[in-house]
Parts: structure tokens; C-alpha cells; sequence
């Protein structure tokens, strides 16, 4: 395991889970997850809470597949944690 020094921020980049590009609902932001799509992203959610420990961030792009994995997920996550 590496030793950090407070100068180093790492940073995990993360696509949206697989979503449905015939879903028609928001052709400027792009369309939503599919169910397999949320299960990634749910499992995605598991691992960084699993594994980053207090003081992480989450930022999302405006996409909706992007959002909703991100919102949805990490609360399914979370809950799951208990």
C-alpha cells in the first residue's frame, strides 16, 4: 500500500451503468438506466462505500443515466450497509 502525503488526491472515474437509448424522456441530458444498468450502478455504490472510507466526494455529470445511478444507487447502497 502506498503512503500518501497530503499534496495527493486520488481520483476514481466512473461510467454510468448501461442505460436505455431508446428511452425517450430526456433527449437533451440523454436517456435512463436500465435494470441491469442500475444494478451496475448499485454495485459501482457498494464498492465506494465499501472501500473509500469518510471524506470522499461525488460529482456527476447533468446525464440522466449519470444522475440516477448516482442518486439511486448510492441511496440503495447505503441502505443495504444498514
Amino acid at each position: 500500500e502506498p503512503t500518501l502525503n497530503a499534496a495527493v488526491a486520488l481520483v476514481y472515474l466512473l461510467r454510468h451503468g448501461d442505460y436505455d437509448y431508446r428511452d425517450p424522456r430526456d433527449q437533451l441530458v440523454g436517456q435512463g438506466l436500465t435494470s441491469r444498468g442500475r444494478m451496475q450502478a448499485t454495485a459501482a455504490a457498494k464498492w465506494i462505500l465499501g472501500n473509500l472510507g469518510p471524506g470522499f466526494a461525488l460529482v456527476s455529470s447533468d446525464f440522466t443515466r449519470a444522475k440516477e445511478g448516482l442518486n439511486n444507487s448510492m441511496r440503495t447502497a447505503v441502505v443495504a450497509a444498514g
